[in-house]
């Protein structure tokens, strides 16, 4: 297997199973920390900012915005594609499932978890109370989800695109691993 895609519902802890799976296979670990970096090297600085925020209604209807956010796609796109190219990387969220549907040597994992879980793992993980922590998950699951089904017109909730999915609510992270 040369790529694998993790997409995750934010709080499911698939961040920490994909940066497992790189390490247990040898693999190079892509986020957005990573991708952040290389779109930086090509003059686009503010990818984590409009990565992470979704524009305002106003914004919605400001031209060079919605073309800042165009081109943000597109150099996203092949930043995923020329890693998937080079192999023997798992690379986590940015849609990769989506950018790269059509590789044939990519394996789409999809971790997830009840909304409860997820937020009750947020106030642990970060020391939050449940109200903020509840207010984090709903606003983390609303940026993806307007970002995947505004740029690739896929919903967010599809099951198709995948070829895993572990609820770690029922299996572990750590049963989740490769052994």
């Amino acid at each position: 297997m040369s790529v694998i895609t993790v997409s995750r519902d934010y709080g499911s802890d698939g961040d920490i199973i994909a940066q497992q799976v790189a390490k247990t296979l040898g693999y190079h670990f892509v986020d957005l920390k990573f991708i952040g970096n290389i779109l930086a090297q090509y003059g686009y600085v503010e990818f984590d900012k409009e990565y992470k925020s979704l524009p305002t209604f106003w914004e919605r209807f400001d031209l060079e915005r919605g073309n800042q956010r165009e081109v943000m796609v597109t150099m996203l796109n092949q930043v995923i594609q020329a890693l998937a190219q080079h192999g023997n990387v798992v690379i986590l969220g940015r849609s990769g499932f989506e950018v790269l549907r059509g590789f044939t040597d990519a394996f789409h994992v999809r971790v997830q978890a009840p909304f409860s879980v997820r937020v009750k793992r947020v106030m642990e993980q970060q020391n939050l109370t449940f109200e903020e922590a509840e207010a984090l998950v709903k606003s983390k699951d609303k940026i993806r989800l307007a970002f995947v089904e505004e740029f690739y017109k896929v919903p967010w909730g599809s099951i198709q695109a995948f070829d895993l999915i572990v609820n770690t609510d029922k299996i572990s992270p750590d049963l989740a691993l490769p052994g």
